[in-house]
């Protein structure tokens, strides 16, 4: 069956934000996790580190969603990968696991910086649940980070002059157009200043005047038409 571009575009889409790095120096370990994953979870990529040299060099080449990653790799520390990855990678979900159910544990990884914890034996529900909760939020943050960006594009380009005003009516925000017109750079800005609120209300007064020229202009005008036509009809007779 031939599917629909916009499916495909989904499909491909989905399947790019689905990356699984999983690290434990137990080979048997790895081999069971990477099974469990991909026959549980759908379109998952999965890569395998045995120690923190394995997994320097596959983040080179690899973009990992979500790690998860064994809190004792032999002689090292897998809480110690979190930072390596995370500034690789700030988005990166680290999820630790452990064979000890000691809350002690749990409350240390999660002071390292990682995101959540899991207890091996791997529930392969839970484990999968987790991870398609954790993506999605990733998704989402994707999505508003667009959104934003559009957003800011419009928002700077446009020739029209924007402001972004607060529940009290102060001045939070304007864009490049109407500090061009007070000639105010973006760095003057201060949200706690009032003089950002006064812009608004010169902007507002300027607004009021262009009006009230605009109206005075046209009333002369149909005045002095008003006159001539009245002249022209006073000539015919």
């Amino acid at each position: 069956m031939n599917l629909p571009t916009p499916y495909l575009s989904a499909i491909r889409e989905d399947k790019k934000f689905k990356n699984i790095l999983i690290v434990d120096d137990d080979s048997d370990v790895l081999s069971s996790l990477r099974d469990m994953l991909e026959i549980e979870g759908e379109s998952f990529v999965v890569k395998t580190a045995e120690n923190a040299s394995n997994v320097k060099k596959i983040i080179s080449h690899f973009s990992p969603n979500v790690a998860i990653l064994d809190i004792k790799l032999g002689r090292t520390n897998g809480l110690d990968l979190i930072p390596v990855l995370k500034q690789k990678y700030p988005d990166i979900v680290c999820i630790m696991m452990t064979a000890h159910r000691d809350t002690e544990y749990a409350v240390t990884a999660v002071r390292f910086g990682a995101d959540d914890y899991l207890f091996k034996p791997l529930d392969p529900h839970r484990t999968v649940k987790m991870l398609d909760r954790y993506l999605a939020k990733q998704h989402q943050a994707r999505n508003n980070r667009e959104t934003e960006r559009r957003f800011r594009a419009v928002f700077d380009q446009t020739f029209q002059m924007l402001f972004l005003l607060d529940a009290h009516g102060y001045l939070q925000e304007t864009n490049q157009t109407a500090l061009a017109f007070v000639d105010l750079k973006k760095k003057q800005m201060d949200k706690k200043d009032i003089r950002l609120n006064l812009l608004f209300l010169e902007y507002q007064r300027y607004v009021s005047r262009a009006h009230t020229i605009f109206t005075s202009f046209f009333e002369i005008s149909l005045g002095i038409l008003f006159g001539v036509f009245t002249i022209i009809l006073a000539l015919v007779e």
